[in-house]
């Protein structure tokens, strides 16, 4: 401090930033966590500000759409989708969902997109909004799916042929839970015992095509198959006799 051309002294100026630090430093531990999360998560994340710039994007997002260094490293996400729209089946939809999300920026979007060496990526878009309602742009979120839907198409097809064989077969076929829970009841089934597969499915088997003289012996075989997963019955041709719909007890040969 001067007086005139005198120095008379020096002031000191101090403020107590205790609270202020706290504040950053718990920014930068939940900015930690937030970034191992995202990092160690198996879905592909893209972060993108209203402005359309690129604000986070983990590796797994870069290995899914086999992004070269230069395309991963420009913070430019018009750049990167022309990039990877090349390797999509599809481009033309691709891009139309990126354009309608951008113009409507509080929609949600779910989607699956195929790619072009049969990859199929599963597509989750979500506005980010403060609490205080501002948009400050959109995170993406890709799966690859591939196995899956092709576990999925395969069961698909497994249950169609098994489906098949069941109508078209000769033989009345019935097929039980644990506990002798009818599930299935094909249409020879209903043809020998009288009953539609409606009216089975959901039945007790042994209250409903067995008659009264074996129905406890059925259900001493069906307690000791719970117990042991062994039935004394298991890959043997019986002969039996059953009831029909109408009431009346007819012979049957019967393979479990």
């Amino acid at each position: 401090q001067r007086l005139g051309d005198e120095n008379i002294g020096r002031v000191w100026s101090f403020h107590d930033i205790t609270i202020s630090k706290k504040i950053e430093e718990m920014l930068r531990s939940k900015s930690a966590f937030l970034e191992a999360l995202v990092h160690s998560s198996k879905d592909g994340i893209l972060v993108v500000d209203s402005n359309g710039h690129i604000v986070f994007q983990n590796q797994h997002s870069k290995d899914i759409w086999k992004l070269p260094a230069t395309i991963a490293q420009n913070n430019n996400d018009a750049e990167q989708v022309e990039y990877v729209k090349q390797n999509v089946l599809h481009p033309e939809a691709f891009i139309e969902k990126i354009d309608f999300l951008y113009l409507h920026p509080e929609e949600h979007s779910f989607d699956e997109i195929e790619l072009t060496d049969g990859t199929v990526l599963k597509r989750f878009s979500s506005p980010i909004i403060g609490t205080e309602g501002k948009n400050y742009g959109r995170v993406w979120f890709f799966s690859d799916i591939t196995e899956r839907k092709a576990a999925g198409e395969a069961l698909r097809d497994s249950e169609e042929r098994k489906k098949g064989i069941l109508e078209s077969a000769l033989d009345g076929i019935i097929t039980t839970d644990g506990k002798g829970i009818i599930l299935e009841f094909n249409p020879a089934a209903e043809r020998i015992f009288g009953y539609s597969s409606d009216d089975a499915i959901g039945e007790q088997l042994d209250s409903f095509i067995i008659n009264n003289d074996l129905r406890d012996k059925h259900e001493t075989g069906v307690d000791q198959y719970l117990d042991t997963s062994e039935a004394p019955i298991f890959g043997k041709r019986i002969e039996l006799t059953a009831l029909h719909a109408d009431g009346h007890e007819f012979p049957i040969e019967l393979t479990v």
